[in-house]
């Protein structure tokens, strides 16, 4: 008991409102609403009470990139006048991948993480080779490629692609 108490303190929690699905065992799928979210668990509404230990498929997107993570219930509370239950709940079985995805996505909501800019001049060679590709300026806070046409950064221009990238993460964060 004590490490889950010590990791809840160690991992940031985000404060979000995200729709998603439990899937329980029997393929059964319930709306919910995540309430908080860290790279190790979530707080979600439903109006189902959870089941005994019972595990659950969670299905929820943040910053446009979609999770299907098993959880287990740690905790519940239901709240009789509005007809809804809080479950507390663990991510189990997450791949060092996706916990690394959470975590940016958990900074990103709070605001602990920033953008990330390629060099000009890095930009400018590749750009200059495919005027017509993709080119990757940089990563939002939760890690999103940021993608335009080549021709499109020499256009823009250094100034201009910084400005690009800053926009595209503070609406990240909005």
């Amino acid at each position: 008991m004590s490490s889950e108490s010590d990791y809840r303190q160690r991992a940031a929690r985000a404060d979000v409102s995200l729709l998603g699905t439990v899937t329980d065992s029997t393929g059964q799928a319930h709306p919910i609403v995540v309430l908080s979210l860290s790279s190790s668990g979530v707080m979600i509404q439903t109006h189902e009470a959870p089941a005994e230990g019972e595990s659950y498929a969670l299905g929820f997107t943040v910053h446009s990139k979609a999770y299907d993570v098993r959880i287990e219930v740690v905790g519940s509370l239901h709240e009789a006048q509005k007809d809804t239950w809080g479950w507390r709940c663990r991510f189990i079985d997450v791949g060092t991948e996706e916990a690394q995805a959470l975590e940016r996505a958990v900074l990103a909501a709070i605001g602990q993480s920033t953008h990330a800019t390629r060099t000009w001049a890095e930009l400018e060679t590749e750009s200059r080779e495919v005027p017509e590709g993709n080119v990757v300026l940089g990563q939002t806070p939760a890690g999103r490629d940021i993608v335009v046409l080549g021709k499109d950064v020499l256009e823009m221009g250094p100034e201009g692609v910084e400005l690009f990238v800053q926009m595209l993460a503070e609406l990240e964060r909005m």
